[in-house]
C-alpha cells in the first residue's frame, strides 16, 4: 500500500523545519501544521499543514505575516484569499513502494552521500546557481537528512536530497544536468534504497518533472497548493 497524502505532507514538514533550523531559525509545531517562527530563506515555506481542515486563522497567527511568506495547503482545502494570499502553484504529491537496491545495482552503487561543505557547495552550484548557500552545511550532520549526488568523473551529474520520517523517505530536489527524465528518477529511486532500504518513497512534482517521476513509477496521491503573501 502507498502512503497517503497525511505521510507525504508530515515528511515534507520535518524536512522544511530541519532545513529552517539548520538557519538557526525557531519553529513550532500545532495540532495539524508547522510553522516557522521567523522569516524563512527563498523556497522555503512559513507554514505546512499536515491534516486537513486546519483553521486558517489557526494557521495564520503561528507564522511570522510578512509579504511573500509562503504556505504549503498539503491538502488543497484552504482559502487564504481573504487573507491577503494569492495561489503561487499547484503541485502533485507523489508516493512510490520501496525500491530494490539489488534489482538495479548500477543506479545505486552510482550514488554517494555529499560528506562535507565543499562538496555541498559544488553541489548547490549544480543544482542551483543562483542559490548558491541555500542548503546549509549543518544538514550534513542532522541525521534525518541524507544529501546525495551521483558523480560523473570530477563533475556532479545528477543530485537530490533524502528525509527519513516515520515509515517513509521523502525526495526532493532533484536535478540531472542532462535534464530530469525517467531514467533520472529511476536512478533516484535507486538511491532512495540504498540509502533508505526498506522505505516508501514520497514527494510532489509538476509539469515535465512529475511526468518523468510517474513514468518511472511513481503514482499522484493528492494535490497541494502553495499560497503566498501579497
Amino acid at each position: 500500500m502507498l502512503p497517503d497524502v497525511a505521510a507525504a505532507a508530515a515528511n515534507n514538514a520535518r524536512w522544511c523545519d530541519a532545513a529552517i533550523r539548520s538557519y538557526g531559525i525557531p519553529t513550532r509545531w500545532g495540532p495539524g501544521w508547522w510553522a516557522a517562527r521567523d522569516r524563512t530563506p527563498f523556497i522555503f515555506p512559513a507554514a505546512v499543514t499536515i491534516r486537513p481542515g486546519v483553521p486558517a486563522d489557526e494557521l495564520l497567527s503561528a507564522m511570522p505575516r510578512r509579504r511573500a511568506a509562503a504556505v504549503k495547503d498539503s491538502f488543497s482545502d484552504l482559502d487564504l484569499e481573504p487573507e491577503g494570499f494569492r495561489p503561487l502553484f499547484t503541485s502533485q504529491w507523489i508516493a512510490a513502494p520501496p525500491a530494490d537496491a539489488a534489482a538495479s545495482p548500477v543506479e545505486a552503487a552510482a550514488w554517494r552521500r555529499v560528506p562535507d561543505p565543499e562538496d555541498l557547495a559544488d553541489w548547490q552550484q549544480t543544482w542551483g546557481p543562483d542559490t548558491p548557500e541555500l542548503f546549509r552545511p549543518e544538514l550534513l550532520t542532522d541525521p534525518t537528512v541524507t544529501i546525495v549526488a551521483e558523480p560523473d568523473g570530477a563533475w556532479i551529474r545528477r543530485g537530490a536530497i533524502l528525509n527519513r520520517s516515520g515509515r517513509v523517505v521523502g525526495v526532493s530536489n532533484v536535478f540531472d544536468t542532462a535534464g530530469v527524465t525517467e531514467e533520472t528518477w529511476r536512478a533516484v529511486l535507486a538511491a532512495a534504497a540504498r540509502f533508505a532500504p526498506g522505505r516508501p518513497v514520497v514527494g510532489y512534482e509538476s509539469g515535465d518533472d512529475l511526468t518523468a517521476a510517474l513514468a518511472a513509477g511513481c503514482r499522484r496521491i493528492g494535490e497541494l497548493r502553495v499560497w503566498v503573501a501579497r
